[in-house]
C-alpha cells in the first residue's frame, strides 16, 4: 500500500477564447449546471438522483461526492463569477499544484496536470479544484478542453 497520484490531466488552448459570445455561452452552461445540481439535491428518491447522474456516466454516490467536494467553492458565487475565476486561472501556470507544458503535437495548446500524491484524500490545490469545478460545470466543452 502506498500513496496514489490523484489529479486531472487536460489539454487545451494556451489562451482561452474569451469572445463575448463564448463567455456568455460558458455562463449559460454554468447556470444550467448549477440549476441541475440544485434539482439533484432536491430530488426525493435515489432513482431520481441516479437518472440525473446517469447523464454524466457517474453513479449518484460519486456525483454526491463531487458536489460535496465543490460545495464551498460553489456557494455564494454567480455563474458569471465562476466563469471569470476559471478564465483568470487558465492555464494555471501560477499554481504550485499544476504542471503546464506546451503540447508538442499541437502548437498553441498546452497540457496541464494538476494534483498531488495522496493517501486517499482529495488534493487541495487551487489548480486541481479549478479543473474539477470546470469539469463539473461543463466548461471543458465550451472552451475546447479535453
Amino acid at each position: 500500500m502506498g500513496a496514489s497520484l490523484i489529479g486531472y490531466l487536460v489539454k487545451g488552448p494556451h489562451e482561452l477564447n474569451t469572445a463575448e459570445a463564448l463567455t456568455q455561452a460558458a455562463i449559460a452552461r454554468t447556470q444550467a449546471m448549477l440549476d441541475q445540481i440544485a434539482a439533484w439535491e432536491h430530488a426525493e428518491t435515489d432513482d431520481e438522483r441516479e437518472a440525473f447522474a446517469a447523464q454524466y456516466s457517474i453513479s449518484h454516490e460519486d456525483f454526491a461526492d463531487l458536489i460535496s467536494s465543490q460545495r464551498e467553492s460553489l456557494a455564494g458565487k454567480t455563474a458569471a463569477e465562476m466563469v471569470k475565476d476559471f478564465i483568470e486561472f487558465w492555464p494555471g501556470e501560477d499554481c504550485r499544484d499544476a504542471c503546464v507544458r506546451p503540447d508538442p503535437d499541437s502548437p498553441g495548446k498546452v497540457i496541464i496536470f494538476a494534483g498531488e500524491m495522496s493517501w486517499g484524500d482529495e488534493p487541495q490545490g487551487e489548480a486541481f479544484k479549478q479543473l474539477q469545478r470546470a469539469e463539473l460545470l461543463g466548461l471543458y466543452s465550451v472552451f475546447g478542453i479535453s
